[in-house]
Order: structure tokens, then sequence, then C-alpha cells
């Protein structure tokens, strides 16, 4: 195969000792470097992919860590993949036989031996991310992988080399992929160092079966996946929320009333909070009338506008310990419904204030709780990875309250008022919070 190259290049052989299969590559680096560019990378467009998360040790991230950079120490979106590959393969072997994805990428002969190249903190946070968080940056289907450096295009005489078709320009879904080790599959993305890194592809039967399974998709950029906080990513957006869940209190059940979000599932329980809604999901009794819900089994994305009912002040009221009694009440539903609806999207409602039409509270006390919970609410959602969503405007008035025009008693709209708030949520959505 050596000689094929060589004689295949017109390289002259001025070395004693026979030619490496380091010199072929080297040989394949130069050549990819002088057509496909510099430190350029293929259909990544910062898409995370929420699927299944593993538990970790540290020092099961660290060895974990140790293999990814010697598979690609190039950038943190060549690492990210990597590592979002090696967690796809291990779900695409059936994790049988081997205790976990360390021990897979180690033991089933599928990576390289490690190098000398040294892990980052960067590196691992996004296993953190990726792995432990479940934020894959290639669809789960995305199983095979091959060096760039070893394309068969650079010489046509080689056997077994990696073959991308319409390269350098191959199609993302479309063109063909043939890797230097036998398999065969569908172009996904590449990286490229200058003639390094590495191209991604998949086998078509196992896509087909990887749909049949419910995969949500957020938008976010790999810098967020690196982040000390490892799972503050960019808010998921939706084109429809055809499929989708909301649950919250009266002013919810307003936007039924009112014909709003007729393509979603909207389920409002007068009076209620996260506390009422813990109780129902457990299954006791929440002290008010649920009997109208009934929650499905599976959900596109869960919609939470709760809080105003636990954060009213009522005239003559304290406002110690409100806000946070009311967000520990809120991070337990939130738990509850990421259990029960597993990789399905979260989304969190800022809460709204009430207005000067409100009798019997304090408005100025009960704002101010209320601006203090969504703050917390609005930095916790980051730290776990909800959505924050803020609806409010054309809502609130210039003082921060809620706007006299488009309220009947200071805490629920008028017909105006629900139309304004459902164009908000339609739009936060599609925009991923903003």
């Amino acid at each position: 195969v050596y000689r094929t190259w060589r004689d295949e290049v017109n390289v002259k052989d001025t070395k004693s000792e026979p030619y490496t299969y380091e010199d072929v590559k080297n040989y394949n680096k130069a050549q990819a470097s002088n057509i496909s560019g510099q430190g350029s990378s293929y259909n990544f467009d910062g898409t995370i992919y929420n699927c299944e998360k593993y538990e970790l040790t540290e020092e099961q991230i660290k060895r974990l860590a140790k293999k990814v950079v010697s598979e690609d120490d190039g950038s943190a979106e060549g690492q990210a993949a990597m590592i979002s590959q090696m967690i796809n393969r291990y779900e695409y072997a059936g994790k049988s036989g081997y205790s976990n994805v360390v021990d897979y990428v180690y033991n089933s002969g599928w990576y390289a031996p490690d190098n000398s190249n040294v892990p980052t903190e960067e590196t691992y946070s996004l296993i953190r991310s990726i792995i432990c968080e479940g934020k894959r940056t290639l669809p789960p289907y995305v199983t095979e992988m091959d060096g760039i450096a070893e394309m068969k295009t650079w010489f046509s005489g080689m056997t077994n080399y990696l073959e991308i078709e319409n390269y350098p320009n191959p199609v993302q879904g479309q063109s063909k992929v043939k890797g230097s080790f036998g398999a065969s599959g569908i172009y996904w993305s590449h990286l490229d160092y200058g003639g390094e890194g590495n191209v991604f592809y998949y086998v078509e039967d196992y896509k087909n079966k990887c749909a049949q399974n419910n995969i949500s998709v957020s938008e976010g950029e790999i810098g967020n996946l690196s982040s000390n906080n490892s799972t503050n990513i960019s808010g998921t957006k939706s084109d429809n929320i055809n499929g989708f869940l909301f649950i919250g209190d009266s002013l919810t059940a307003g936007l039924k009333e009112n014909n709003c979000l007729s393509d979603a599932s909207v389920m409002g329980v007068g009076s209620s909070s996260a506390n009422s809604w813990n109780k129902y999901l457990d299954g006791g009794s929440p002290g008010l009338d649920f009997s109208h819900i009934s929650l499905p089994d599976a959900a596109n994305g869960i919609y939470v506008t709760l809080g105003i009912n636990s954060l009213n002040i009522e005239n003559g009221g304290s406002t110690s310990g409100v806000a946070d009694s009311t967000l520990n009440q809120t991070k337990t539903l939130l738990s509850k419904l990421e259990s029960k609806y597993p990789n399905t999207p979260i989304y969190v409602q800022r809460v709204f204030p009430i207005g000067n039409k409100a009798s019997g509270y304090d408005m100025a006390k009960t704002n101010q709780v209320v601006n203090e919970y969504n703050e917390k609410i609005k930095s916790y959602c980051a730290e776990k990875g909800y959505t924050y969503i803020d609806a409010t405007n054309g809502l609130i008035d210039s003082e921060g309250n809620l706007d006299s025009s488009v309220t009947s008693d200071g805490v629920h709209f008028t017909s105006n008022g629900y139309s304004t708030w459902e164009g908000n949520i339609r739009s936060a959505i599609a925009n991923g919070g903003t």
C-alpha cells in the first residue's frame, strides 16, 4: 500500500527505512490544506439535541477527555462533535458488554490510542454538558466518523480510504460517504483544521430507527456548552406550539376561554400555585378543583405560567421569604415535569405584575416580590437549561405595573389583553425566549 502511495504521488524515495502510515497521513494533511482551507467547519449551525443523560464520575470525565483530545484537539466545536459521536456510538452499539461510555470508548477498538495531547477545563465542561446533561451537537443517529486526512480524494490509487461525494462541498443529508474502515453512510458535517479534522456521517437504517423517538431540538452556541454552568444553553426555539402543554392558574385558563393557543393543550386551574400542581402530580389533594385536568402522556413542549397566587401580598402583609418560598415550590414542580416528560423543552414565563385595579392587595409590595422572584427564576432557568419567557410586551405600563388598559381587575386580562399575550407567547417561543 505504501509503495502504491509513493508511486501515486511521485515521491522520491530518500528514506532508508520503509515509509509509514504517518508519512501517508502527513502527505494527506498537506494536500488537504491546499484544497479545503484552514480551520473551517461545515454544516454546524449551533443546534443542540436534547438526548439521554448519563452519570459520570470526575475520574471518568477526565479519562474520557484524554480520548477526546487524542481524536480532536482543534476546537471546542470539534471536541463537542467528537463527544457527541462517542455517546451516539455507545448507544448504537446497544451498550451491551460495556459498563459505561468510557468503557466503550477505550475497549471497543473503535477509537485511536491516546496521544500526548492534554485536555483542558473546557474539554471537561463539554463532557459534562453533552453526556451528563444530554446536550449533544450531533443528532443521536450520527454514529460514524472518519479523519479528513484519510481521504482517498487526494490519491486515487489507494484503497480503503475515506471518500466523500461532492467534496469539498458535500451536501448535508445527501452526499454519500465511504469510510476508510468500510462503513458507508450519508454525510452530516465536518471540520477541517488545515487538512486535519473529522467528518461525521450516519447510516440510513439507524436514522430511521432514531426517528421513532421524540428528540427535542434547541438552538445554542458551543461556547455556552463549555461555560462554567454547563447547562446554560440558549432558549429552545419552535416554529409552532402544536402538541405543547400549558399549565397555570386562572390567567392560563383565560387563554382557553378566549380561544387563544387553540393548537395546544391549555390547562389552567383558578387560584392554583406551583404547590397546588405539585400535590396534584403527587396524586394528593391540591385543595382546588382539578377535575377537568387530564395531562397528556407526551408533549412537544411544557409551558409554565404560575406564580402570582403565591406572590400576592395582601394589604398590610409581609414580603419576607415570599419570593424564595415560591421559587422552591416552582423548582420542585419543574423537576416533576422534567421527570414526567423527559427530553421535552420546558418554558417558564415571567410572572406578570398586578395593576392598580387589584382589590385587597398591596400593589407596590406585590410587584416588588414579583420582580424579586422573576430574577431568581430567570437565573435558575439559565442554570438548568429551561427557557425563560418574557411575554409582557404591551401589557405593562411605564411604572412596571399591569397596564390598566388590558385588565379589568388588575390581575386578569381583557379579551384584547389575552390576544396580545398570545401573540407574545408565540413570538417568544419562536425566538427562543427573546
